[in-house]
């Protein structure tokens, strides 16, 4: 696959392919990562995983947003949801461009040279 693989989980909308990243990284994370492969060395990075990921936020049954959570930290960012008022909208959501600035940007940028994997999630329209 090359020094630096990338790999992209594609499909139709609510086919399940955040579903798909997030077990890979709980996998990744439950089975102490990389940590035997010969990836590991004295120059590896400080950590296994980082980058974005992107959680549904369901209310009263419904899906009313989707938030940005930083892998590292925990830290989330509603980045669009139906009740946000903004000219920026896609498919009914309005989306606030600063929580993607405040989680999102920095979360990809802190696993750049600090994490043997990156994930991006969502670099695309959501649906």
């Amino acid at each position: 696959m090359g020094i630096n693989p990338k790999i992209g989980i594609t499909g139709l909308p609510r086919s399940g392919k955040s579903i798909v990243l997030q077990k890979v990284i709980d996998m990744i994370m439950e089975s102490g990562g990389l940590k035997s492969s010969r990836m590991r060395g004295p120059n590896a990075p400080a950590n296994i995983i980082g980058g974005m990921r992107t959680e549904i936020i369901i209310e009263n049954g419904e899906r009313m947003g989707f938030a940005c959570v930083n892998i590292l930290t925990g830290e989330k960012g509603v980045m669009a949801h139906r009740e946000i008022d903004s000219r920026n909208r896609i498919l009914g959501f309005g989306i606030d461009p600063s929580e993607i600035e405040r989680v999102g940007v920095p979360a990809i940028m802190d696993s750049i040279g600090n994490c043997e994997i990156m994930v991006i999630d969502e670099i695309g329209k959501f649906t």
